[in-house]
């Protein structure tokens, strides 16, 4: 079933380097390289906890298996170093 939902990934940085969490980030996320069903993404940065990044995923497509799709799960593995990440999949209420 296709639908809309979101990926949520966090990470809370070791010390106050989030920016560079940040620009990682978008350096993964490649507008020619994005899977099929990925319609846009956007970083955000705590406005209350500098050492914090977030990166939101917009999906359209069937929803991911459990743990979340390939590309955040890779997104996830690869940002671990800069502290604690935290990745959820949200989907809308019908």
């Amino acid at each position: 079933m296709q639908g809309m939902w979101k990926e949520i990934l966090k990470v809370r940085t070791k010390a106050a380097d989030a920016a560079q969490a940040g620009r990682e980030l978008s350096g993964f996320l490649s507008p020619t390289g994005l899977p099929a069903g990925l319609k846009a993404y956007k970083i955000f940065r705590n406005s209350m906890h500098p050492n914090e990044v977030m990166l939101m995923l917009d999906w359209d497509s069937p929803s991911p298996e459990l743990g979340g799709s390939e590309l955040a799960r890779r997104l996830a593995y690869s940002m671990r170093r800069h502290g604690l990440v935290d990745l959820s999949a949200w989907q809308g209420e019908e």
